[in-house]
């Protein structure tokens, strides 16, 4: 071999070792970062975990109290309804027009099962905020899932609020 040739294969060498050492690097350094955000999600699980268990007796405690609580869905077809009367009764008390209600299907999952109905109301805003402070009881069970509060376009001394309201029940 030739000096030229020596000169060559000891570039290209030179090359395919500092291409696989960069290579070699990219694939650590990446490596690495995942293992970092994987150590960062357990730490943060685990300080979770930890909390909780730190917290056992009180969860205990509110889950006895959510069993003992916590009504019963005695009547399906007529939770609804119930629902209905219910929440017209309370914006009634507060001042709040009650408008087109809608009652909703009965919803279930393995911890509690749900009467919803959307409707719309109208008040000035006090009476809107002691209506929703009324209806966020914790006895009672009842759980504004979805709010949309703006100003009435057609009076703005008035508050216009779309509300899906929903009661629990034990599963």
């Amino acid at each position: 071999m030739s000096s030229r040739e020596r000169t060559l294969l000891l570039a290209v060498v030179s090359v395919v070792v500092l291409l696989a050492t960069l290579l070699v690097f990219t694939l650590f350094s990446r490596k690495r970062v995942e293992l970092q955000a994987a150590i960062v999600a357990r730490d943060a699980e685990l300080a979770a975990m930890q909390s909780l268990a730190d917290q056992r007796e009180l969860w205990a405690a509110r889950d006895a109290w959510l069993q003992q609580q916590m009504p019963k869905l005695t009547n399906p077809s007529g939770a609804g309804v119930n629902l209905l009367e219910q929440i017209k009764e309370l914006a009634r008390a507060q001042g709040a027009l009650f408008q087109n209600p809608a009652i909703n299907p009965i919803a279930k999952n393995k911890l509690y099962q749900i009467a919803s109905i959307n409707f719309e109301t109208k008040s000035d805003w006090a009476q809107l905020v002691k209506f929703l402070a009324t209806l966020q009881d914790p006895g009672s069970f009842l759980v504004v899932e979805e709010a949309r509060i703006q100003i009435d376009p057609a009076d703005p001394t008035q508050m216009q609020a779309k509300l899906r309201v929903a009661r629990w029940f034990a599963p």
